[in-house]
């Protein structure tokens, strides 16, 4: 009995540590695809930090599931740069693959809403690419400091018009002082966004507005043609 034990247990060992080499490789590919998708290096950098350290925790459940969502990112990431316009139903499995993502690091602390009004179909509506995730990063970069209780992001998407559309990123963070859009200018992601939406011909003060109270959060509004 214990000899068959013994051998269960080395059976056991030796197939963990095939899987777990098994996920070393794959992240070691997926590292090498993250960067040529020239994602915000440290975003790439705190996702592989997370994948390393479940792997040397021998957590393989999360390591494989992080790295899941992480590959299937980098590949939305590659196939979406390339496109002027993508379907809302694909922008919102991106933006949530990148917030289970984002949340890991925080032990998932951060309550995530998802609303999406009944009348959008989403298999039918395009949208600029690449718009709303800068926006969404600054929530995780600046909005959540250590010590705010029930940190909460809301994303909703409402139809105004059968052509309009309209984004709300809403968070209960710090909010910003005086200015509002003192952080949101420094964001590299955001000018980009800003540089995007201008070269469509969208007027930068009516396709994005910003609600900000000092201590009481951070409302994003994006409006858009569709």
């Amino acid at each position: 009995g214990s000899y068959s034990f013994y051998r269960f247990q080395i059976i056991q060992t030796k197939n963990f540590e095939e899987q777990k080499g098994q996920i070393q490789k794959r992240f070691e590919e997926t590292k090498m695809e993250a960067l040529l998708a020239q994602m915000n290096p440290h975003f790439i950098f705190n996702a592989m930090n997370s994948i390393q350290n479940y792997i040397m925790d021998s957590d393989i459940d999360n390591a494989t599931t992080f790295l899941d969502d992480f590959a299937k990112l980098i590949r939305l990431n590659l196939d979406h740069c390339t496109k002027p316009t993508i379907l809302l139903v694909e922008e919102i499995e991106y933006l949530k693959s990148y917030m289970r993502i984002e949340n890991t690091r925080f032990n998932n602390a951060i309550d995530v809403i998802f609303q999406i009004d009944p009348s959008i179909d989403q298999y039918d509506i395009e949208i600029p690419t690449m718009i709303i995730q800068s926006f969404v990063e600054n929530v995780f970069v600046h909005a959540f400091p250590p010590g705010i209780s029930d940190p909460t992001l809301k994303v909703d998407f409402r139809l105004i018009t059968d052509d309009v559309i309209q984004c709300r990123i809403e968070d209960n963070g710090i909010g910003y002082s005086s200015n509002p859009n003192n952080k949101l200018h420094k964001s590299k992601g955001v000018v980009l966004v800003k540089e995007r939406l201008a070269l469509l011909g969208y007027k930068e003060e009516e396709a994005i507005q910003v609600i900000s109270v000092k201590n009481k959060g951070t409302s994003i509004i994006i409006t858009l043609t569709v």
